[in-house]
C-alpha cells in the first residue's frame, strides 16, 4: 500500500511550486485552509499552507493526523541563518527543533524545556532526514542543523541581544513554526521533518526581495523534498 506523506509550509509562497506540480488534485477545506490531495510524481501527498506561528502550524497538523492518518509530515519554508556557516539559499535539514521562547528558567528547567514533560529537543524521522542529507540542490548546500522555533521574526540587532540562541541552544537558525508542527507529530507517533532554506542572515534583512524568495526556496524544497520521498516511498 502506498505510503501519504503531508508537505506543508506556513505561506503560499513557500508551496508554491508544490501545488503546480501536483496531479489528480482533491481540495478538502478546513477553516481558513485548503488541503490540496494527490500525487506528485507518484506519491500520494497532501500539499497544504498552515498559517504563520505555532499554534495555527501545531492546529492545522493535528487536524491532518486525525483525519488523513499520514506516514509522515516534511514541513518546508524559509527561515533566518544565526550560524556563519550557513549561506543564503542553503537549505538546513532539522536534524532537531526547540521553542526558543519557552523560558521557565525561573523554577530551573532548561530553555526550551516543556516542564513535567521529556520533551525539549525533538528529533527529526531517522529515515526521513538521513535521505534528505543525501540531496543535492544546485549552487547550494543541504546542511544539518538545528532549528530553533518562536513567535517573533528577529532582526540582526535583536540576535545580538539574544545569545542564548547560539551559546546556549547551540541553534544554526530561527523560524516560528518547525518545533511545534514536530512537537505533535512526536507526541502523534508521526514522521517528520523540517527543511528551511535560508532567506537572510543578521543585519541582511532590509536586502531581501521575499517573493523572489519564496519562489526560488519553493522550487528548490520541491527538488529535495521529491528526492527524499524516491528514496523512502517505495
Amino acid at each position: 500500500m502506498k505510503k501519504l506523506f503531508v508537505v506543508m509550509g506556513a505561506l503560499d509562497g513557500e508551496i508554491e511550486y508544490f501545488r503546480k506540480q501536483l496531479n489528480h488534485t482533491k481540495v478538502i477545506s478546513f477553516h481558513n485552509n485548503n488541503f490540496h490531495k494527490g500525487s506528485l510524481k507518484n506519491h500520494d501527498v497532501i500539499i497544504v499552507r498552515s498559517g504563520v506561528g505555532k499554534v495555527l502550524s501545531a492546529m492545522v497538523t493535528q487536524f491532518l493526523i486525525d483525519n488523513f492518518k499520514p506516514d509522515g509530515l516534511i514541513f518546508t519554508g524559509v527561515a533566518g541563518a544565526i550560524n556563519d556557516r550557513i549561506n543564503l539559499g542553503d537549505i538546513i535539514v532539522g536534524k532537531d527543533t526547540v521553542q526558543h521562547d519557552l523560558d521557565v528558567t525561573h523554577f530551573k528547567f532548561p530553555r526550551g524545556q516543556i516542564p513535567e514533560t521529556p520533551y525539549r529537543f525533538i528529533e527529526a524521522d531517522s529515515k526521513l532526514y538521513s535521505a534528505a542529507l543525501e540531496g543535492k540542490i544546485e549552487n547550494h548546500s543541504v546542511l544539518s542543523g538545528r532549528i530553533l522555533t518562536g513567535d517573533q521574526f528577529i532582526s540582526g540587532k535583536e540576535i545580538v541581544k539574544m545569545r542564548y540562541l547560539t551559546e546556549e541552544l547551540n541553534g544554526d537558525c530561527v523560524d516560528m513554526e518547525g518545533a511545534s508542527v514536530s512537537l505533535v507529530c512526536k507526541v502523534n507517533g508521526i514522521s517528520h521533518l523540517v527543511l528551511r532554506t535560508i532567506s537572510d542572515r543578521p543585519g541582511q534583512e532590509e536586502k531581501i526581495n521575499i517573493r523572489t524568495l519564496l519562489k526560488e526556496s519553493s522550487r528548490n524544497s520541491l527538488s529535495l523534498v521529491l528526492q527524499i520521498l524516491d528514496k523512502i516511498d517505495k
